[in-house]
């Protein structure tokens, strides 16, 4: 590729000289001269992929709400149900545990009935492990109601994270 500059000094090239236009040292131009230009203005993106994004978000929040409030309640806890040091790591640890376990089972469930009929039984569960925690009177039915959130937040993680994949799918072919 032969390119004519002109300039002051020594510095004129001459015509029959290569000059180089690539990033490496052949005279083939680089990937960024060859890629076509993105149309310009807002990219249409579906309200559908928004509203994935703010289920993934609640996922996301379920877990770090009920770590984060964990921590400052079992001071609490501790002298409401009377909890020796290892009575503490169980109550903590249920939720943790549940979810990790759940987590891996939900996806048979997502496989057998689908990501929507498996987001509404990990809520439902969710809600029936909330009261159970509220209403709690001694420390075998808050381990209970902890254990039983922690089924609907593991079952919800595995679905959120099957969210996040296909938001980036989605964001991948629509851009």
């Amino acid at each position: 590729m032969s390119q004519e500059v002109s300039a002051c000094g020594s510095d004129v090239l001459m015509a029959s000289q290569p000059t180089a236009s690539g990033y490496g040292t052949d005279d083939s131009p680089s990937t960024d001269d060859q890629r076509p230009a993105l149309p310009e203005g807002k990219h249409n993106t579906p309200a559908f992929v928004y509203l994935l994004t703010v289920l993934c978000a609640i996922g996301g929040f379920l877990f770090g709400y009920d770590t984060g409030i964990i921590s400052g309640a079992i001071v609490l806890l501790h002298f409401k149900f009377l909890l020796n040091s290892v009575w503490e790591e169980v109550v903590v640890s249920a939720t943790l545990a549940a979810a990790a376990i759940f987590s891996v089972l939900s996806g048979f469930s997502n496989n057998q009935l689908g990501r929507k009929p498996t987001m509404l039984v990990a809520s439902v569960v969710f809600s029936v492990g909330a009261p159970l925690l509220a209403a709690s009177q001694e420390r075998n039915m808050l381990i209970i109601g902890r254990f039983i959130v922690g089924i609907g937040v593991g079952m919800y993680l595995y679905i959120s994270y099957l969210c996040r994949m296909f938001v980036r799918t989605m964001t991948i072919i629509i851009m």
